[in-house]
């Protein structure tokens, strides 16, 4: 990817974006990154350079208008935080804990040290993405 598109792809996903890492009801740690609009063609742009995927619309009852989302995981979405991590400024600190994410060995199987790892980086970014009341 060009340098022009790393940063506009930092700029939205600061504005628009989240990441974390995540787990799932087995058990599994993952690692998630998404951005979230109403346009579609910013989203396909997203897709198309950096692949992953674009959901369908989802509706918002009342007044509010529907949205997509691009989204990638696994080593996808750590080589597009690597990317953009030097542009970012909102997200900047989840992005560093996010990708202290281990490449390898991060399934259920893993060793007691790993799972240490994962669930602190888990925690982490829970309590970094948490909203205030």
């Amino acid at each position: 990817m060009e340098q022009r598109d790393i940063i506009y792809a930092a700029g939205i996903f600061d504005g628009e974006g989240c990441t974390g890492v995540y787990r799932n009801r087995k058990g599994y740690y993952f690692i998630q990154a998404v951005v979230s609009n109403t346009n579609l063609e910013l989203l396909e742009w997203f897709a198309q350079r950096l692949g992953g995927n674009v959901s369908n619309k989802i509706y918002w009852t009342g007044n509010r208008k529907g949205y997509y989302q691009w989204s990638c995981s696994g080593l996808r979405a750590l080589a597009f935080l690597r990317e953009i991590q030097p542009y970012s400024i909102v997200k900047r600190k989840i992005i560093e804990v996010v990708l202290q994410f281990p490449t390898t060995g991060s399934g259920k199987r893993c060793s007691y040290e790993t799972k240490l790892k994962l669930s602190y980086l888990y925690e982490q970014t829970k309590q970094i993405n948490h909203r205030g009341l």
